[in-house]
This record gives structure tokens, sequence and C-alpha cells, in this order.
């Protein structure tokens, strides 16, 4: 992603409107940590954008064209905020100003309860990610076992053999991922570990 962001920065370096920059975290002698800990960024690379007083996570794509035409559309014009009203909607000027007249404690409570409804979210989405990922260890232990007890039931290890001894080609060979260890080694449970080891190629969620 750098060469892209690099190219973006330098096509946005003279704009009127819109900023494109960069700040390095580590760095701890221009304030670029302090910067990083301010905004909450705790993954590299973090892409925020909007208002300095608020900015927002950008959860698009981070090839060139991806980033080119989302700057286009929302940064090269100004950004709604409290501190320029003039750029809101009038949606948004009422939900500014509904928010302003809040006294501390409403503001308080509202955010608890704002990011409290966000958490349980977060958790349900996590809990269905978990579901997901014993779903698909099962799967993939069913269907080494299914392999498996076809192959030994079949005698598929020495059916290959026997074929390939008489040079016979097989009509159908869609299954090579699963047998090419059959034909080169002739130990029982190395072929087996090997058949196991073929049909385990699937990763994880």
């Amino acid at each position: 992603m750098g060469p892209d962001w690099e190219k973006l920065m330098n096509e946005y370096s003279n704009h009127e409107v819109a900023l494109v920059a960069e700040v390095d975290c580590t760095d701890d002698k221009d304030g670029g940590d302090k910067i990083c800990e301010q905004f909450g960024v705790d993954g590299f690379p973090t892409i925020m954008w909007g208002e300095a007083s608020s900015p927002e996570s950008y959860e698009g794509g981070r090839e060139y064209d991806e980033l080119a035409s989302f700057a286009q559309e929302y940064i090269t014009k100004a950004v709604c905020s409290m501190s320029n009203t003039e750029a809101c909607s009038d949606e948004a000027k009422a939900d500014i100003a509904a928010v302003t007249a809040m006294s501390d404690e409403e503001l308080q409570n509202k955010i608890v309860l704002t990011n409290t409804a966000l958490k349980e979210v977060e958790q349900k989405f996590d809990s269905k990610v978990d579901e997901l990922q014993k779903q698909y260890t099962q799967i993939m232990a069913d269907q080494e076992t299914s392999i498996k007890t076809i192959k030994t039931d079949a005698k598929h290890k020495y059916l290959k053999m026997a074929m390939k001894q008489r040079g016979i080609k097989e009509d159908d060979e869609e299954d090579d991922d699963f047998d090419d260890d059959d034909d080169d080694d002739d130990d029982d449970d190395d072929d087996d570990d090997d058949d196991d080891d073929d049909d385990n190629n699937g990763g994880e969620l």
C-alpha cells in the first residue's frame, strides 16, 4: 500500500481543501506516537479520514484506484462538523444542535449507552464467527473420515498400484491431489498419513 499512498499524498499536496498525510506511530521524538494514541490507533497501517476533531476509520479497499475514488468523493469538499456547520445538511445541523443542548451528564450517559450497544453487536458477531469456525472444523473432520473410510474399504491404494503396474489410465483423475502419495510410497502407515495431509489442505476461517 505504501507506493499507492505516496502517490495519493503527492496528488493532494497542494489541494485547497483536502490533506492526505501519514503519521509514524513509532516516532516518539516528533510526537507521532502521541497523535496515534490520541486517535486510538492500535494497528498498522490504519487509515482515518474526516474532520480532525472526530475522524472516522476508513474501511474501503487499499489499492490506488479505490483510495483515489474515495478521496475524490469524500475529502475534496469541506467536512461537516461542529466547528464547520456551513458544510452540514439541515438534518446534520439539527443533530448537532440536539447534542450541543445536552448537559455533561446527558452526554456521558448517551456515550455509555451507545458504546454498550456497539459492544453487544461486536460480541454477537464474534460468537457467530466462533460457531462457524466450530462447524467448519467438524465438516473438515467428517470429510477426512469419509475419505479415509472410502479408500480403506475400496483398497484404493492397492488399486492405484495395480493400475500403475499394468499401465492402465484412470477415466476420472479429478482426485489426483488425494492420490499422489499413494503412487510413490509402499509403506501403509506413511500412505495413510500422507492421504490425511492431502485431504486437509483447507484453510481456517
